[in-house]
């Protein structure tokens, strides 16, 4: 499903699962790459 939303919107996958996270901060980390 998240390789559909990725596809479909011309985001990365990362984007995506970055919105799966708890806090916007958690987020933002994640979708640097600061956070796996």
């Amino acid at each position: 499903m998240a390789t559909e939303i990725a596809s479909r919107y011309r985001v990365s996958l990362r984007e995506v699962a970055a919105c799966c996270e708890p806090t916007v901060e958690a987020a933002l980390e994640f979708r640097e790459g600061r956070r796996r």
